[in-house]
């Protein structure tokens, strides 16, 4: 699957305008299948789609740990997930099947922004842990310097996993959400403990 693409394009600079070809980031529609349910088609970069799918069930609460899939099939192909979860009624206790509730209100949208707040449940930060400012920079640097296809296009958002000494795990996608879901993922398959990370 290819990330970038070559589009034409008029260019207007100082009022001039000119026709040049012009690289793009390419989205992929993953649709993710749970239970036999479709639940969600993420609009994505071509990569790390397994990750993106694990870190998405648990970003919305639908899993806790890998423990919870009892089968796992991505088709890359049809832009498919299909999982199947030990507890069928997962979807039913999960943030994201809220969310989707509150979506289909047809009411106006302060009440659907006001009841979607309350629905989030969501536990304060606790932690212990710091970080020398100098590395909050050193760590800025190798996140921003990381895409090359951000240097191309600037259609892409990086979100980076590091603890107190470096990076551990770097993920780009067009959608910030999706980056941040891509770490996630991948901190999961990696079995790294998130709690104690930044």
């Amino acid at each position: 699957m290819d990330k970038l693409l070559e589009c034409k394009v008029v260019k207007i600079e100082n009022g001039e305008s000119s026709c040049i070809n012009e690289l793009v980031v390419c989205e992929y529609p993953l649709t993710i299948c749970l239970n036999g349910k479709k639940i969600a088609t993420l609009l994505c970069s071509p990569e790390k789609l397994k990750e993106l799918t694990l870190g998405f069930l648990s970003t919305e609460g639908i899993i806790e740990s890998l423990e919870d899939i009892k089968y796992f099939k991505l088709d890359d192909v049809k832009a498919l997930v299909e999982v199947e979860t030990f507890d069928k009624n997962v979807f039913r206790k999960s943030f994201y099947s809220k969310k989707v509730e509150l979506d289909n209100l047809k009411d106006n949208n302060l009440k659907d922004f006001k009841n979607f707040l309350q629905c989030i449940d969501c536990t304060p930060v606790v932690s212990k842990i710091t970080l020398k400012a100098n590395k909050v920079f050193e760590f800025m640097k190798k996140n921003l310097d990381f895409s090359e296809i951000f240097k191309k296009t600037g259609g892409l958002h990086c979100v980076a996993l590091s603890d107190t000494e470096d990076i551990i795990i770097i993920s780009e996608d067009v959608a910030r959400h999706n980056a941040l879901d891509k770490v996630v993922g991948e901190g999961l398959l990696k079995k790294i403990f998130l709690r104690i990370k930044f």
